[in-house]
């Protein structure tokens, strides 16, 4: 039996830019046809997703009008998988990657940027981010 904590009220709920998932929510949430998405798996206690928030969120903002990604995050201490053989996550906090139409995740290793993250999604994507050019050239800054 996987955790779960309530369904969001107002769900789908968005937070911060990310689609709020819990246990019960995960397959309909994360497993789309026809979308894309990125998950952040987290703790509210853990020193290291607490530092990644702040990354998290001007991802999340940066890539808001691409109508192929979704942005998720899920508390992990208070929700687990419901698919353990697919998707798992031994550390906090995780960042996993769905592309459409397809049932397994791919891991983002990497160090914690904006830029690093659109670069993954880039190239587990089923279609490329496209950002203004401004934008572009400031997270290329960051490479």
């Amino acid at each position: 039996m996987f955790k779960t904590e309530p369904i969001p009220e107002g769900h789908p709920l968005y937070d911060e830019g990310s689609l709020v998932v819990v246990g019960s929510t995960f397959e309909e949430q994360l497993l789309l046809p026809d979308k894309d998405v990125m998950l952040m798996v987290y703790a509210p206690w853990c020193g290291y997703s607490k530092k990644f928030f702040s990354v998290w969120e001007a991802f999340a903002k940066i890539v808001s009008d691409q109508a192929h990604l979704i942005v998720a995050k899920m508390d992990g201490d208070r929700n687990s998988s419901p698919l353990p053989e697919d998707f798992s996550w031994p550390a906090y906090p995780t960042v996993l990657h769905v592309k459409a139409g397809e049932r397994w995740p791919t891991v983002f290793h990497g160090n914690r940027t904006v830029a690093n993250l659109v670069k993954f999604a880039n190239e587990h994507g089923s279609q490329q981010i496209k950002l203004d050019p401004s934008v572009s050239s400031e997270l290329e800054s960051e490479l």
